[in-house]
């Protein structure tokens, strides 16, 4: 789980809606970003998880809100 070191900070729930907001985010993420090496993914998926984590400190916890933003930030996207 990439939340797991925050678990603490968050309820339960608003776990659930970080895990759901990435399981929408990453497949996007990964297709515009590309990563083809196991360190490549991994420094990936942790970046899309700070910024999650970032978004949700700021309260934000809707998962289809929080996937657009983060794919947006992530990827360069705009007019989201």
């Amino acid at each position: 789980m990439p939340f797991s070191h925050v678990r603490d900070e968050f309820q339960p729930e608003e776990l659930a809606k970080l895990t759901e907001a990435f399981n929408l985010a990453w497949p996007e993420v990964l297709l515009a970003r590309g990563a083809s090496t196991q360190p490549q993914l991994g420094w990936l998926k942790q970046t899309l998880a700070h910024y999650l984590i970032a978004c949700a400190r700021l309260g934000e916890f809707d998962p289809v809100k929080l996937k657009e933003e983060a794919v947006a930030a992530l990827t360069g996207a705009t007019g989201r």
